[in-house]
Parts: C-alpha cells; sequence; structure tokens
C-alpha cells in the first residue's frame, strides 16, 4: 500500500462491519439516493475496507462521494440512458453521472442495442 494512505496504529479507528454498512448507507440515503442504491454502494464500500483495500473504501471514498452529491456532479437517483449506436460503435449518453452502482443499468439498454 501506498504509504501516504497508511494509518499509523495509534490512529486505527475501528469499527464492526455492520455498524459501519449501516452508517454509510444513512448518509448515502440522505444524498438522495434509493434504499437498494445506498445499501448497495455502501456494500462496495465497506467491502473494500474489510478486504483490506483502504483506498476503496469508506474512509477514501465517501467522503468524496458526498462532495460530488453536494456539488451536483452526480446524480443519486440517475433515469435510464439513451444508448446510441451504429455498425461499430455502441455509446451511453448520461445527462449527469452515476455512483458505479447504476453503471449495469446503464450498459444493458446499450448492449441491447448493440446487439440489435
Amino acid at each position: 500500500m501506498l504509504e501516504h494512505f497508511h494509518v499509523a496504529p495509534e490512529d486505527e479507528v475501528r469499527v464492526m462491519p455492520d455498524a459501519l454498512d449501516r452508517t454509510v448507507t444513512d448518509i448515502f440515503l440522505k444524498m438522495g439516493m434509493s434504499a437498494s442504491d445506498a445499501e448497495l454502494a455502501s456494500e462496495v464500500l465497506v467491502s473494500a475496507d474489510v478486504r483490506g483495500v483502504d483506498t476503496h473504501g469508506v474512509s477514501n471514498m465517501l467522503r468524496r462521494y458526498v462532495e460530488m452529491f453536494n456539488d451536483k456532479f452526480v446524480n443519486p437517483t440517475p433515469g435510464p440512458c439513451q444508448p446510441t449506436s451504429n455498425r461499430r460503435l455502441c455509446s451511453i449518453y448520461l445527462p449527469q453521472p452515476s455512483l458505479p452502482t447504476r453503471w449495469d443499468w446503464h450498459a444493458e439498454p446499450a448492449q441491447r442495442s448493440c446487439r440489435e
């Protein structure tokens, strides 16, 4: 791990994953996400921490996501995408970015459009 991500033992704060998951879910709900998206986004961040991937966990990513919601850079409730395609290229237009929890939701209509 990069040294600037390393937390000294005296600075560590240990939290049970279930309690952290509930707190992070509540934060995402407060930001306007649906319950299912908030739960999924929380699960992704907490599981990264549990696996030891601190760079993509709660302590490093949650504050950034909250900033993106507050700055209106990320849409907490994205609608369906508008896939466009031709024989060689399929692209997805998102009027406003969303968190990765919805990327599969956007990708499937685009993939279907490319197959047609």
